[in-house]
């Protein structure tokens, strides 16, 4: 604001007076009207800050401002368009001074189409069929001589209707000569979709049996290599367990254990790899002690492996080539939860009452070359129901709510670990409970059919994604002997 427009101290102290400013405008539906000036109130020629009218009777637009009388400043109407364009008013700016009528009436001013005196303006009326009357104001411009034309266009009119129906008439048959065309064609690839098909199926059938031949033949010569060495290791290898074990150190170690160990099973988990295990709720502390009696006495132990340390038992690995991704996993660990809870509800206690030196041809323990049962306990030894250790159920908890972290999939989607991890040709020594092979037991039987409903599930929800191993191979690692 210049100067002489700002407000003196005398001119401040004056009462605000209402006026208001009523514009005649046609606008397309979307478009408001602004009023704006280099007054304050007027938003300073900026249209986004300029008083908005509103529209009360079409085509008359309203607005109300609160402005001293004795105010002067320049104005005009700004239409703003539905597309966000601003049309500007074509007159030079607006005047108002102070003193006026409350009430202040304009036009929009546009500038209008020159009318010569060879046109003819035709004035507005109904328009035709319709009840409303077209905008006041409006017309139709036609030049002088139209009306001489105009029985030479109707007659053009006409012909031009009639050669439009005979188009609109061969454009129908056409479309459906190109239907029926379209139609026997269709037929005749679908034909050879559906025969190309059964020769693909055919082929993926044959490529399936070589496959199975060709894995058939691998395992064939697997197990001739592996019967081969077993003639010559299987004696040497139980010849140094009975040496520097069986009849020396083993039987007074676990001899010092008492009869009916219990084993809990907790529930279900996704270990790193997609694994998949049953979990327990910890080592009891006989077997804590065995393990550390095995490793002070016992001389060319192999380093205890990760999946010692705390108890669990491995039901099933994804399949070569395979591997979980984010969404996958969320899905297993939604089934292991059930399953847990259903486990749980069983409150299963299962007594340990031997354990197993095995010989193994592969880590799943599938295939052995023999297997050493080894009793706990003596007959005045006292059942052990103490629970384990408060850092076993503390190994074991931990764990398991590693797997529930929300960046877990990073490990459960890790190589390795896969089905030939635990089936291919892997010779080792190991101490485990081998629970899988005491079925005919109440609590083992339960146990074993929870596995199975588990398995189904996974199988259900998952399609061939995962191997299960056979459960008569189930067992509970207590510690790695060799390999």
């Amino acid at each position: 604001m210049s100067k002489s427009q700002q407000p003196s101290p005398a001119m401040s102290r004056q009462p605000l007076r209402q006026y208001t400013f009523t514009l005649s405008a046609h606008t397309a539906p979307g478009d408001t009207i602004k009023l704006v000036g280099d007054h304050e109130a007027l938003g300073r020629w900026n249209v986004s800050q300029g008083k908005e009218m509103q529209c009360t009777n079409f085509p008359k637009w309203t607005v109300e401002v609160n402005l001293l009388p004795s105010v002067e400043f320049r104005y005009k109407y700004v239409k703003v368009r539905a597309d966000g364009q601003n049309e500007w008013e074509s007159c030079e700016n607006r005047h108002f001074r102070g003193q006026h009528h409350h009430h202040i009436e304009d036009e929009f001013n546009v500038r209008k189409p020159p009318v010569e005196e060879d046109f003819l303006v035709v004035p507005a009326r109904k328009a035709r069929g319709g009840p409303e009357e077209v905008q006041e104001g409006s017309g139709v411009i036609f030049h002088s001589n139209t009306f001489a034309h105009l029985e030479f266009v109707k007659r053009e009119f006409a012909n031009v209707k009639a050669e439009l129906e005979e188009l609109r008439g061969s454009l129908k048959a056409t479309t459906q000569a190109l239907k029926k065309a379209a139609g026997e064609e269709d037929s005749k690839i679908e034909a050879q979709v559906l025969e190309l098909r059964g020769h693909l199926e055919d082929f993926q059938a044959e490529q399936n049996e070589q496959k199975k031949a060709q894995e058939q033949m691998r395992r064939s010569f697997s197990d001739l290599r592996l019967e081969a060495k077993a003639d010559r290791l299987v004696p040497q290898i139980f010849d140094k367990i009975k040496e520097k074990a069986v009849d020396e150190m083993l039987p007074r170690i676990l001899a010092q254990l008492r009869e009916d160990l219990r084993a809990q099973p907790l529930g279900f988990m996704v270990a790193w790899s997609g694994v998949l295990a049953l979990r327990f709720r910890g080592f009891p502390s006989q077997l804590v002690a065995l393990k550390e009696l095995m490793d002070g006495s016992f001389g060319g132990l192999c380093p205890e492996g990760s999946g010692s340390k705390f108890p669990k038992a491995t039901l099933g690995a994804l399949r070569a080539g395979q591997r979980l991704d984010p969404e996958q996993l969320q899905k297993l660990q939604g089934l292991c939860a059930r399953a847990s809870s259903r486990l749980s509800a069983a409150s299963l206690r299962l007594e340990v009452s031997a354990l197993s030196l095995v010989a193994y041809e592969n880590r799943a323990l599938e295939r052995r070359f023999g297997t050493l049962p080894l009793p706990l306990g003596t007959e005045t030894s006292e059942p052990d129901v103490a629970p384990p250790p408060e850092e076993q159920l503390k190994a074991s908890e931990a764990v398991f709510k590693e797997t529930l972290d929300s960046g877990y999939w990073v490990h459960a989607s890790r190589d390795g670990n896969r089905e030939p991890h635990y089936r291919d040709p892997a010779p080792g020594t190991t101490l485990v409970w081998d629970f899988g092979k005491l079925s005919g037991r109440t609590e083992i039987d339960a146990l074993l059919q929870e596995l199975a409903a588990f398995a189904q599930e996974v199988e259900a929800a998952l399609p061939g994604l995962y191997s299960f191993f056979e459960h008569r191979a189930l067992h509970m690692t207590v510690r790695a002997v060799k390999g």
